[in-house]
């Protein structure tokens, strides 16, 4: 999600991007990743700052926010009326590295299968481990944070906002936590594919149209002929929102209901309705 607001250091906050809402539901690292990602952080700052991160998160101060391979930067606002630009930096994997991890998960084709689904490998931990790589911090130098707010003393408050954000959303998009490390959802899918390495898959046979002669006659060729008589198959999908799924998690969804089930939902009435106006029974 690339930032949509200009970021100011201080003054009043700038407006958000409609659509984009940044009050959190106040759950942070509901998963195994996403407390991993907390926890990588929560030994070095104080009980003081955690709280006032969590006030700031929770209370709309983080004003945009978005991820790139290997820094996130957001605009986190306080309860006086100042912003700040914040930037957290975390070192991608070099493509060794990458590679590395490739070879540690060629035998596991349940590990591609959750990455193209947008799912956390249940044994991303294990895999990870086998190559001599962490996909979470694992010192406090291994970030660069910056704010350039007045408080010396870091993680600030600010930072921190931003970081159980990450957490949130993490725990409903793993695909941001891999970009942060330098791979983005397409190119993780094609550094693990689903299928098992060694498998030998059909060549695609591609036939080619049987060529037909263009007519002499000026009027059948401006005009053409009669169109074929089509043969429609009305169905509702077995899978609902299928492109929905393949694209992942709306970034940063803030909505009162889930993004996904809603599309399902849409994508559902929109076949039934399409099917009475065809005149077919579903």
């Amino acid at each position: 999600m690339k930032k949509r607001n200009k970021i100011q250091k201080t003054g009043v906050p700038t407006p958000r991007a409609a659509g984009v809402h940044t009050q959190s539901r106040g759950v942070f690292g509901s998963t195994w990743w996403g407390a991993e990602w907390v926890g990588s952080l929560e030994r070095f700052a104080t009980p003081h700052k955690w709280q006032e991160g969590k006030h700031l998160a929770c209370g709309r101060q983080v004003l945009d926010i978005g991820v790139e391979k290997g820094y996130v930067t957001a605009s986190v606002g306080d309860f006086t009326g100042h912003t700040y630009a914040v930037k957290l930096s975390l070192s991608p994997f070099t493509n060794e590295q990458w590679d590395g991890l490739s070879r540690a998960a060629a035998n596991d084709p349940a590990f591609g299968e959750a990455l193209a689904s947008g799912e956390m490998p249940l044994n991303a931990k294990q895999v990870f481990e086998s190559a001599g790589l962490r996909l979470m911090p694992e010192k406090f130098k291994d970030l660069v944070m910056k704010c350039p707010c007045a408080d010396w003393f870091k993680p600030c408050s600010h930072q921190l906002a931003v970081y159980l954000l990450l957490a949130e959303e993490f725990d409903r998009d793993p695909s941001l936590l891999f970009r942060l490390r330098g791979k983005t959802r397409e190119e993780m899918r094609a550094l693990f594919p689903q299928a098992p390495q060694g498998a030998a898959a059909a060549p695609a046979v591609v036939s080619e149209p049987a060529s037909e002669a263009l007519s002499d006659d000026p009027e059948k060729f401006w005009n053409g002929g009669a169109l074929p008589e089509l043969n429609l198959e009305w169905r509702v999908p077995v899978h609902s929102a299928a492109p929905v799924h393949r694209l992942g998690p709306f970034p940063f969804w803030r909505g009162s209901d889930a993004f996904v089930p809603q599309m399902e939902r849409a994508y559902r009435e929109i076949s039934r309705f399409a099917l009475m106006a065809s005149g077919k029974k579903s």
